[in-house]
């Protein structure tokens, strides 16, 4: 792979022919750009998965074929797509027992598609950063992946009602109130008093923004397991080699669709009741509450951790970087499926027009493995994912070394979460969505915050959890 990258880059080669752009267009320069994206992602080798029943190599080689990713990074993007092999090809083994058309079935990889930290995810064969599709309402099966109705709310405060020190005063009286809040005290969730920075004049607007990333995951155990619809008329339990999956038509599709309806609208209220309880009534206006964590299109599709676009979205990285403020635009076009692979190949599938239709913006930046990931190798069992096995290698060192781990909170050490500039990068090239405002910290309500120098660190940072590092020949 080295011949073809430059160190640290991961884009541009040697080899890259001269050009002007009287010969040489933009467009026939990405698609030189992406032939070569192509032959390095083929040097990518296929994971290797242990314990695969013979019966089911078939379904993981369809499910391949369908997934599709413009994912920033080259790694943890890469487990990404092979960990979902595994349940998108439950999923296909599942609806074609029952005899059901999956011809419209794909995924797409948003710019921030990663993995999951929910282990029963991973265990389950899902991942993050992804838009799971099916393009019928005839049933559910995206519920497998696990939908809670997570999401972002995005407020304007009044300028006339308060200045930044006020601000910063009543936010701060609230802090410990939040703390102890278990809505919100959940895995990455924070809510943060942000100004707006013209992305063009880098100036300060003077208009303060309140964003919040919780939800309470209210009626999430409903969601995650079904058993409660068993008695429901379409519920189907399909057990596949790698562990069961359910497939909902008729009353058990409807109840689980009302379900996360409302599970949905709780935890939009949960965002919203935040701010009233820190500023009070009228002193703010919803600009966009957006779901990026559940079912679309009347359960036809799930997006984990990717947002619809043509309206107001925040696009969340961490409390170092900030977020941006974001209009989504009408995508994905064909020009830009030309850099996934081959269009020739695509233009024969009966998926493509829903594929044109996805319209995706990343909601956040993500997970990334410092070191280069070379070889997975993926433990199956009668449930689906046991376990992992990653081959490594420091870009500049050059030390390879091996890590098996059931859980991705165990590799906490060896990820980067600071990838703007990256997720930025795929969503300009791929004309996502146009920036608004980058929305720098004013102050960060939860989880609590203090400066140092340039950066700001939570204070209740969980501890990484052991993980055994082996060396490798």
């Amino acid at each position: 792979m080295n011949e073809y990258l430059l160190k640290g880059q991961g884009a541009m080669s040697k080899t890259m022919p001269e050009y002007s752009e009287e010969y040489f267009s933009v467009r026939e320069r990405d698609t030189w750009l992406n032939k070569l994206y192509q032959k390095i992602r083929r040097e990518k080798t296929k994971p290797k998965y242990e314990n695969l029943p013979a019966e089911f190599k078939q379904w993981i080689k369809e499910a391949r074929r369908r997934i599709h990713s413009i994912a920033a990074g080259r790694n943890a993007s890469y487990v990404a797509r092979c960990i979902m092999e595994v349940g998108f090809a439950k999923l296909l083994y599942g609806l074609n027992e029952l005899e059901l058309d999956y011809s419209h079935a794909f995924v797409l990889f948003a710019p921030d598609g990663t993995f999951s930290m929910n282990m029963e995810r991973l265990q389950r064969g899902f991942t993050y950063g992804a838009v799971i599709h099916f393009g019928t309402e005839d049933y559910l099966a995206a519920h497998n992946a696990m939908p809670n109705g997570c999401g972002f709310s995005i407020y304007e405060l009044g300028s006339s009602k308060f200045d930044d020190d006020e601000i910063i005063k009543i936010a701060r009286d609230h802090q410990d109130r939040l703390e102890d809040d278990k809505k919100l005290n959940v895995g990455n969730h924070f809510a943060g008093i942000y100004r707006g920075i013209d992305p063009t004049t880098k100036e300060d607007s003077g208009r303060r923004f309140v964003v919040i990333h919780c939800s309470g995951h209210v009626g999430k155990e409903k969601l995650y397991h079904v058993g409660w619809l068993e008695n429901y008329g379409g519920f189907n339990l399909v057990n596949t080699p790698l562990g069961p999956v359910t497939i909902l038509q008729d009353e058990a599709r409807k109840e689980y669709l009302k379900w996360f309806e409302w599970s949905n609208g709780q935890n939009e209220s949960n965002r919203e009741s935040y701010l009233k309880t820190i500023f009070g009534e009228g002193t703010y206006k919803t600009l966009a509450s957006v779901t990026h964590q559940g079912l679309f299109r009347n359960g036809s599709e799930i997006r984990l951790g990717v947002q619809e676009s043509q309206k107001i979205l925040p696009t969340a990285y961490n409390a170092q970087e900030g977020l941006d403020m974001v209009k989504g635009l009408v995508n994905i076009k064909e020009h830009i499926l030309e850099t996934l692979e081959p269009f020739k190949s695509l233009r024969n599938r009966p998926y493509l027009d829903d594929l044109l239709d996805i319209n995706v913006v990343p909601h956040g930046g993500g997970y990334e493995f410092l070191d280069d990931v070379k070889f997975v190798k993926i433990f199956l069992n009668n449930e689906g994912i046991e376990k992992l096995k990653l081959k490594m290698v420091n870009p500049i060192s050059k030390t390879r070394y091996i890590i098996e781990f059931q859980d991705f909170k165990a590799t906490r050490k060896l990820l980067r979460y600071r990838r703007r500039a990256e997720i930025q990068k795929q969503v300009i090239r791929y004309q996502l969505a146009e920036t608004i405002y980058h929305l720098y910290p004013l102050f960060q309500i939860y989880p609590p915050i203090e400066r140092q120098g340039v950066y700001m660190v939570a204070k209740n940072q969980k501890q990484d959890l052991n993980l055994e590092i082996k060396p490798a020949s």
